[in-house]
């Protein structure tokens, strides 16, 4: 059951590659994603996570990609039989565009008072709807709750890095919002190669502001933290750092930048 959990974050890496560049493979890659977190369930039919990921896939992808609402209500509605908050998430992935997703959190929240899951989702939510000060807020109280959580402060940085180039007359904002999310996150005392992640991305927000020195200094500090540190924009899986043997209970959305 672990190795397909893993399994299945390795097929996506490739289906995601796929339909981003509109392979002919893409369909089949999708359906390997969906097929391998389904065996997973075969074996623990109560793995949240991994039913929470199914729903995604099925609800998210474009039908002719491999998508299948069809299949995600009938999951969805399994994980609201198991489990309020992640059935709550399954929900809202099926809800149409034109929702309101913070309303629809909130209600959620009403009924959960101080559930840090709620909370990073009524965060989430609100970045979406480009209210950043609404969604770090809603993520201080989540890490406030469960401090395991700071994570989030990564993607906070993100969306204020994403804002500032959007945006060029919201940059010299943007970009300081960035680097406090990042320094809040660094006060965690992350593992090495999320110290390191966050130091690399804290050098990118360092040049944009134009401190070139100063980004210079913070690669070299997070080449000693991990050489090997991943490049990419997006914040690596908590799975890669999951000890051999342990189960792991991560979620971060797939289809989705936080």
């Amino acid at each position: 059951m672990i190795y397909r959990f893993f399994a299945g974050r390795l097929a996506f890496f490739q289906a995601y590659i796929s339909l981003h560049m509109n392979r002919p493979s893409a369909k089949d890659d999708v359906a390997k994603v969906c097929n391998t977190y389904e065996s997973v369930l075969e074996l623990q039919p109560d793995y949240r996570e991994a039913s929470l990921y199914v729903v995604e896939l099925y609800a998210t992808v474009p039908e002719d990609m491999g998508g299948d609402v069809t299949k995600a209500e009938r999951y969805a509605a399994q994980l609201e039989g198991m489990d309020e908050i992640f059935g709550a998430k399954a929900r809202s992935l099926l809800l149409p565009d034109e929702a309101d997703r913070v309303d629809y959190w909130q209600r959620v929240l009403d009924a959960h008072p101080g559930n840090a899951d709620v909370l990073v989702e009524l965060g989430r939510a609100s970045l979406f709807r480009g209210e950043g000060e609404d969604g770090a807020r809603y993520f201080e109280e989540a890490v406030s709750v469960d401090p395991e959580k700071s994570i989030l402060f990564l993607d906070l940085a993100r969306y204020h890095a994403m804002t500032g180039m959007r945006d060029e007359g919201l940059k010299e904002t943007a970009l300081p919002a960035a680097e406090q999310a990042i320094t809040r996150y660094l006060d965690s005392d992350p593992i090495l190669p999320l110290r390191a992640f966050a130091l690399g991305l804290l050098a990118n927000i360092k040049s944009g502001m134009g401190d070139v020195e100063r980004a210079a200094q913070l690669v070299e500090e997070a080449n000693t933290a991990d050489p090997f540190f991943s490049k990419a924009f997006g914040v690596p899986t908590p799975d890669l750092f999951v000890p051999p043997g342990e189960v792991s209970h991560n979620h971060r959305y797939l289809l989705r930048p936080f």
